[in-house]
């Protein structure tokens, strides 16, 4: 706020007397009688030199010079001129409506910048400073989306990290003694501060709130005194477990729908959902699992669908549905703003989860987030993209494990389904990596981002024994085939991923519309890097076939030379994608 000095006779009625005062401003060290140090005070002032002179006269008033006559000079040139800066912070942010502003304990006297002498009036005393920069230096608190709870008696300056704490997140205070610290709402560079804080006369009122408003998010961070906090927590705990049956169960307000699409692994769903149902959030989670398959691990699902945790849902398809399908189902039966798709062999890391929820919440443009794992995807790093050419250029065939991949649902659902299917059903690149078409058309509707913060532990892959055990029963491979010859994956084969190729130019020539020649030309780099980077995955990593490697790396570079012929390119522009396809094949490290 401005500060504003009036001018007045700061010396009417003060008499002198002969006591000493030691170590104030430039005169430490030496001895002051009270007449000197009022005669001090108002060189200071007729210097404006203010908050020099007001620690003088606050000095001698907390000696009992004359307090009646110094009080009334300082609220005259200090508080006066500024009074209806304090009303007005006072009335937009009063966290106690029925207390008003005449009946507040304290007031706040005009001293440095952001700084103020407090002021009790029924004390009679002044309490000390307050500074609004020591609450601005508040070190950021780890947890980044939790709200706090703080109650406490009334002084503010014992909570600043609570009031830094609004800058992102929602502060609730129970307050002991409401008339004094309702009182800090007068400062107006304290006004964004209060504005979004909630408070409460009691826990009573404070449980009340939360068991009726059961979409708003419980705090976990409570402030005070050790007694206090306990108690808190054990609000807490109750209104939790409210929150995990059906009476209490909340879903206006999900964040984030943990979406696990699940086949015929009901031993690995079920862990994965009794690992998820030890987190502490209610309100702002949902786990949702989308059973389809009818031959393996069902007396495990039934078990799933007995749990009574109201924060998961279950839906059992009860028939065999394609992985798109299935995918697709996940994401139309979750209630969050988000859809986290999780792999039935993967864990989700819960402690990363308060960073996601952050993001989520924070970050209103965001449709698409890339989250780091600890195998697939552990050299991500925070990275955020634009919706159009720069959020394509980080999603399009960046995206092939599905473990980690963060949806905004609304946007997902609007996606051209059907229109996909019938144009791309024989599109290899779309049959084998669906969602990666559907992650790479919401990079146009959106902002698209890369997270550092590693959420997805992956497990072990189960696909071979899984094919193993369908030949048991009697039925056909539903594991997606094994290509026992070369162990690997079909879709992981070099015949594969050649076709695959063909596919992704398929696709940059479906959304060829949304940038132009540019997109083609990110498109067709991105396309030669990623076939031949998964090629040399199968030969290095798998050793796989690798006395046909000579023939396939020929088929790729005709490929690429044919891809490049497709689009109306510059000279320079073919000749930069045809070196970057020699430079891929030229490695040192082939052997052949």
């Amino acid at each position: 706020m401005e500060l504003i000095i009036l001018q007045a006779d700061i010396t009417k009625d003060l008499p002198k007397t002969d006591i000493y005062y030691e170590n104030l401003g430039k005169n430490e060290g030496k001895r002051m009688t009270e007449e000197q140090l009022l005669e001090y005070g108002i060189q200071q002032f007729e210097n404006t030199q203010y908050d020099a002179a007001l620690e003088a006269f606050v000095l001698l008033y907390m000696k009992g010079y004359e307090q009646e006559n110094i009080l009334e000079n300082i609220y005259a040139c200090y508080v006066e001129g500024n009074e209806a800066q304090f009303r007005a912070a006072y009335e937009k942010s009063s966290i106690y409506k029925d207390i008003s502003y005449e009946e507040c304990t304290l007031d706040f006297v005009p001293y440095k910048e952001g700084e103020y002498y407090i002021y009790d009036k029924l004390v009679k005393k002044f309490l000390g400073i307050v500074s609004v920069s020591e609450i601005e230096q508040e070190e950021e608190q780890k947890r980044k989306f939790d709200d706090i709870v703080v109650e406490f008696g009334w002084d503010w300056r014992e909570y600043k990290a609570a009031l830094k704490w609004t800058e992102r997140n929602n502060v609730y205070a129970i307050c002991h003694d409401r008339n004094r610290a309702v009182s800090f709402c007068k400062i107006p560079e304290m006004e964004t501060y209060f504005s979004k804080i909630m408070a409460f006369a009691d826990r009573e009122n404070y449980q009340n709130y939360f068991h009726t408003n059961t979409g708003a998010y419980l705090p976990r961070i409570f402030l005070g005194n050790k007694e206090d906090q306990l108690e808190l927590v054990r609000i807490w705990e109750k209104e939790h477990a409210y929150r995990l049956t059906p009476q209490g169960r909340n879903t206006d307000n999900i964040v984030l729908s943990i979406g696990i699409p699940t086949h015929d692994r009901g031993n690995l769903a079920l862990q994965k959902v009794i690992d998820l149902l030890g987190m502490c959030y209610d309100a702002e989670i949902e786990i949702m699992v989308s059973k389809n398959g009818t031959t393996l691990y069902q007396e495990e699902y039934r078990k799933l669908g007995e749990i009574s945790d109201a924060r998961l849902s279950y839906v059992d398809h009860n028939k065999e549905l394609t992985a798109e399908i299935s995918w697709i189902k996940t994401v139309e039966l979750s209630k969050g703003r988000f859809v986290l798709l999780v792999s039935d062999e993967d864990n989700v890391i819960i402690e990363a989860l308060d960073h996601y929820l952050a993001v989520l919440s924070q970050n209103p443009e965001l449709v698409f987030v890339r989250a780091k794992t600890a195998l697939q995807y552990r050299f991500i790093e925070t990275k955020e993209c634009k919706k159009g050419l720069e959020a394509f250029s980080e999603v399009f065939l960046h995206n092939n494990y599905l473990s980690g991949a963060i949806m905004r649902r609304k946007v997902f659902e609007q996606l051209p389904f059907e229109k996909l299917r019938e144009t791309s059903a024989e599109n290899p690149y779309y049959i084998s990596y669906t969602h990666e078409w559907w992650f790479t058309l919401m990079s146009f509707e959106g902002d698209c981002r890369l997270d550092g913060e590693c959420l997805i532990l992956e497990g072990d892959s189960v696909r071979e024994k899984q094919g193993e055990q369908y030949k048991e029963c009697g039925e056909d491979d539903l594991s997606n085939g094994y290509d026992t010859e070369g162990g690997l994956h079909v879709y992981a084969t070099y015949e594969s991923r050649l076709k695959q190729f063909k596919g992704y130019i398929e696709f940059i020539h479906y959304i060829e519309d949304k940038g132009g020649i540019e997109l083609a030309r990110m498109g067709v780099a991105l396309a030669i890097c990623k076939t031949l980077a998964l090629i040399k995955l199968a030969y290095f990593g798998f050793d796989y076939k690798r006395n046909e490697i000579v023939g396939v790396l020929d088929q790729y570079s005709r490929l690429c030379i044919a891809a490049v012929d497709e689009f109306p390119f510059s000279t320079a522009q073919k000749e930069e994608l045809l070196q970057m396809m020699l430079d891929q094949i030229r490695y040192e490290q082939w052997n052949v």
